[in-house]
């Protein structure tokens, strides 16, 4: 069997778990099995991602520490420093919610695609094998009102590295990653999102990424 996670493909040789079947088909897969078989979801969901982050650069992609949701034409990520409430706020999106911890993109097509939830916790729509367009990253920050504030040039370029995941150990793909960072933060456009408690932030959300012109 094989598994194919956006531009990623590996061997898969153990019982698919649900919330990984629509990522396995049939097929010769162009690596070897990333992982040993592992019998907790969780366990096997921090497999996938050590996989999806050890082999993304040498793909072009990057993995986003991110929550997900659906937006007009694609996904928003939204990132933010650690208890800010990434998950809480996606989860609260209802049926728009996609993801809850991280997301794989390509910077050259602008594509993301939101890892899969071990235990089947997110909607079908969530797992998308095709994957869909990054419309915006989006920097979450506390405030009693909705508000979205777009940032151009380095300080947009700071949050998109922030957000983009990196080995804790030593990296022999850091120039890669490093090059793959700066070229999804000159076509990811990027703001900060006040977000209060509720769903209460995904109209400014919206409205923001109606209007004609943004960065």
């Amino acid at each position: 069997m094989k598994l194919r996670f956006g531009p990623l493909e590996a061997s898969w040789d153990a019982p698919t778990p649900s919330w990984l079947a629509p990522f396995v088909g049939e097929g010769a897969p162009s690596s070897p099995a990333p992982w040993p078989t592992e019998s907790d979801p969780r366990a096997l969901q921090r497999a996938l991602e050590r996989w999806v982050l050890r082999e993304a650069p040498a793909l072009g992609c990057a993995l986003v520490h991110a929550a997900a949701v659906s937006v007009e034409g694609g996904l928003g990520l939204l990132c933010g420093p650690p208890g800010v409430g990434k998950s809480t706020a996606a989860r609260r999106a209802g049926p728009r919610f996609l993801a809850d911890n991280a997301v794989l993109v390509c910077p050259e097509s602008r594509t993301g695609w939101a890892l899969p939830l071990a235990g089947g916790e997110g909607p079908p729509e969530g797992l998308d094998p095709e994957g869909r367009p990054v419309r915006v990253l989006a920097w979450l920050q506390r405030a009693p009102v909705p508000v979205v504030e777009w940032l151009r040039g380095p300080p947009a370029t700071s949050l998109v590295a922030r957000a983009c995941v990196r080995p804790g150990g030593p990296d022999p793909s850091a120039a890669s990653r490093a090059m793959i960072t700066l070229q999804f933060a000159s076509v990811v456009p990027v703001c900060l999102l006040g977000i209060p408690d509720g769903p209460g932030y995904l109209p400014a959300l919206d409205e923001a990424l109606g209007l004609e012109k943004h960065p």
